[in-house]
């Protein structure tokens, strides 16, 4: 029974690992800048420059996925576009319904 539960948390585990990396890969695979997406086409260098910084998109590719990991363990996944809230508080605030 134990070494059953042992595969299931371990499958569960590992199925995680690879979605959240293929999650991952596909928002980097859109083409475009992000934060251009994000400031709209007026945006300047300078802004643009800020919220790399700020989004942490000047850092190397192996670093933003260590980032993205320990932002999910911490429960943190990141602002909605539109309503500018955290997607946790929306998740939670639905939740109940489901």
């Amino acid at each position: 029974m134990w070494i059953y539960l042992l595969k299931r948390v371990f499958l569960a585990v590992a199925i995680t690992v690879i979605a959240v990396t293929l999650v991952f890969m596909m928002i980097h695979a859109v083409p475009g800048d992000p934060a251009v997406a994000l400031l709209g086409p007026r945006a300047t260098p300078e802004m643009i420059a800020h919220l790399h910084r700020e989004m942490g998109l000047d850092k190397p590719l192996a670093v933003q996925i260590v980032i993205f990991f320990e932002g999910l363990l911490q429960g943190n996944l990141g602002f909605d576009v539109l309503s500018q809230r955290p997607v946790a508080d929306i998740i939670f605030e639905q939740l109940p319904y489901t």
